[in-house]
């Protein structure tokens, strides 16, 4: 019956209307293109669906039904969505609590009050401006369709008590002209119920049916004959004259009975009039559903809208951030580092503005260090100049004074004590034109010469020089052949032979000494590496094995590695070492290989110097 209510009906005879029931509002004369040419025929007017059938010749019964539009599909796909949107949520938020826990069982430590405390800045900003409409959305929607379902409620019953009281006019009228129920009475019924449109029921004063406009469902017993007792408790007994309340139907159909008492001019109790509005139910439903239908229509397109503004409004606060971050990144001691511009004097552009505040105080502070570190390195080198000086001058003041003492005395070795000591002057005056030469390379080495030349010929060119060493076994294994790089090959010429010499001193005497030399390529740099099985290096000396201050040997300065070191890094390569003490030292090089060799891009404007 719930069903069927929402359908309206009309019957026609020879084209002409002769019954309806329903909502809907049929012609009075209907001509059909179609119609004669089968039994059934559908066709659409206005936002109605209507099914026309010929079950006679001269007779048809149309049957009619709201069109379904396009709200209501977009409601289905809102609805879904709103749903898919929840769970997705409720998934992710299981899938971070998950992830935790595992972490958890992994040792590390895992706070399941915040697990969003790893999502970035934007998506905060985002899921709380989404979740704070969405919570003022289901507020004020809830509010909002609770009001107007109040409201149309209130409206369809002020609806029904003036139509009530209008019917209820109607009848009077019969009564003031006659004193006892009649068959006009159904007459009467019968007009006002198809005039208006709706059931109506008509009880004597003891609560008994007279009359209805539906007499078949009561004398087949389907409703009872007697009156609803608690509209007959508020009407007779506590005189109330107008009362709606929800009756229902074997407990399946609950529909708003509507009741009014009819009394004579001299107010006697006459009966009284009732009208069931057994579609009245699904009329609320269905414009409250419609209500829904928009509403949610509408909160989803604003929730989408608001998903967009939020994305937006997101990056631009979070774009002076990423712009800092980037910055922050870049910066480096010894380097000009660009300042952020920004107009704005909110508290991202104070953030900015101690930003650039730092970038100058860091300028200045790498200036003053970069100036300290200078002046110390030539207070180290000055002392380790004076110290080297120092030692061979000693030795020279002491055999010059016992070659005096022996000329003084006439002593008959006097001869062969100037032999040795002209010997111990060469030796020691050699020693300072060594230590001259090392500082004068490392303080101002010669400008490189750059040309692209093969790594392999550059190589073997060094390693020849020390195959003559009997005690040393020295090892080439290429796996990258003709290799090309850009350098200056008698600066790099010398770096090789400084590391291969290094490692052969490295060697002890009582051992069989291995140098182990490979060359191989990985992606646009070429690496090389050096190895012995000497001595190594002792743990708390290799941080200083750069330094130019630095050596492990009894002569000389020290200062091998440190232009080795030098050299390498003028070329944009690397150099680091790997070692274990008493198992040897590795020294490795990278230097960038030349795949498409364009001189006047990769020429320098200046050569090295000690700044």
């Amino acid at each position: 019956f719930n069903e069927l209510s929402r359908y309206s009906y009309a019957i026609y005879r020879n084209n002409q209307l002769i019954s309806q029931k329903g909502e809907y509002f049929y012609p009075t004369n209907i001509l059909l293109r179609d119609a004669g040419k089968k039994p059934y025929h559908v066709y659409k007017e206005g936002d109605y669906d209507h099914l026309c059938y010929h079950f006679h010749e001269d007779t048809m019964v149309i049957l009619s039904s709201p069109s379904r539009n396009i709200y209501s599909s977009l409601a289905l796909a809102s609805f879904l969505f709103f749903i898919s949107s929840v769970l997705y949520a409720l998934l992710n938020y299981l899938f971070v609590i998950l992830s935790q826990y595992i972490r958890q069982q992994q040792g590390s430590e895992v706070d399941y009050f915040n697990p969003l405390r790893n999502i970035s800045f934007k998506a905060k900003i985002q899921m709380i401006i989404m979740f704070s409409v969405l919570i003022a959305v289901i507020i004020s929607g809830y509010l909002t369709i609770y009001n107007l379902i109040q409201n149309i409620s209130k409206t369809n019953e002020k609806k029904i008590q003036q139509e009530i009281v209008l019917i209820a006019s109607q009848l009077n009228d019969y009564f003031t002209e006659n004193e006892y129920f009649s068959s006009e009475l159904d007459e009467l019924v019968e007009e006002t119920s198809a005039k208006f449109r709706i059931d109506i029921n008509v009880f004597d004063p003891e609560g008994m049916l007279v009359s209805s406009s539906q007499m078949p469902v009561y004398e087949r017993k389907i409703l009872s004959q007697m009156i609803d007792p608690e509209a007959y408790k508020q009407l007779k007994i506590l005189r109330k004259s107008v009362f709606l309340h929800t009756e229902q139907i074997n407990d399946k159909l609950s529909f708003t009975s509507a009741y009014i008492v009819l009394r004579d001019e001299n107010k006697n109790l006459l009966g009284f009039v009732n009208i069931p509005y057994y579609s009245r139910f699904l009329t609320e439903r269905s414009e409250i559903t419609s209500l829904i239908v928009n509403m949610v229509n509408l909160y989803v397109f604003l929730l989408l809208l608001i998903l967009f503004v939020s994305v937006s409004i997101s990056g631009t606060f979070t774009q002076p951030l990423e712009v800092i971050s980037m910055h922050l990144s870049e910066l480096k001691l010894g380097k000009r580092n660009k300042k952020i511009e920004w107009s704005s004097q909110d508290e991202i552009g104070r953030l900015i503005s101690e930003y650039n505040k730092m970038v100058e105080n860091v300028e200045k502070s790498a200036e003053a260090l970069s100036r300290s570190e200078r002046e110390s390195a030539w207070r180290e080198m000055a002392q380790q100049v004076a110290h080297e000086i120092k030692n061979p001058l000693t030795p020279m003041k002491l055999s010059l004074q016992r070659l005096l003492i022996s000329w003084t005395n006439n002593d008959p070795e006097l001869e062969q004590r100037f032999r040795k000591t002209t010997e111990v002057l060469i030796n020691q005056i050699d020693n300072l034109s060594q230590i001259a030469t090392e500082f004068s390379v490392f303080a101002r080495m010669p400008e490189p010469v750059m040309e692209v030349l093969t790594l392999e010929t550059c190589l073997n060119e060094v390693v020849d020089l020390y195959k003559a060493v009997e005690r040393v076994e020295i090892i080439v294994e290429n796996e990258a052949k003709d290799i090309r790089i850009y350098t200056d090959p008698g600066q790099l010429k010398r770096a090789f032979n400084n590391l291969i010499k290094n490692a052969i001193q490295a060697i002890p005497a009582d051992r069989k000494g291995r140098v182990l030399i490979k060359v191989i390529r990985n992606a646009s740099i070429v690496l090389i590496s050096i190895a012995d099985n000497g001595l190594g290096i002792n743990r708390e000396l290799q941080d200083k094995i750069f330094l130019p201050s630095f050596s492990t040997k009894s002569s000389g300065m020290g200062l091998g590695l440190a232009i080795v070191s030098k050299i390498i890094k003028s070329f944009n390569g690397q150099i680091w070492f790997d070692t274990i003490e008493n198992e040897g030292t590795t020294f490795y090089i990278s230097l960038p290989v030349v795949e498409s060799f364009d001189y006047q891009e990769n020429n320098p404007e200046s050569g090295l110097s000690l700044q």
